[in-house]
């Protein structure tokens, strides 16, 4: 089971792999119970003020 301060951790850890754009644009395009939709789509987005469209 992951916490919520697991995936964070995990987003802000891709987020200095990565180097995202700052205030992203993403589409939530599977289901919010995948866990790639939550990381990639939302919670990434979240750590880098990002806008998801759901």
């Amino acid at each position: 089971m992951l916490t919520h301060r697991d995936v964070i951790h995990g987003s802000f850890a891709q987020n200095q792999v990565l180097q995202d754009p700052d205030r992203p644009r993403t589409v939530a395009y599977l289901p919010p119970a995948h866990m790639a939709e939550r990381v990639l789509g939302i919670y990434l987005p979240i750590c880098t003020a990002g806008h998801v469209t759901i």
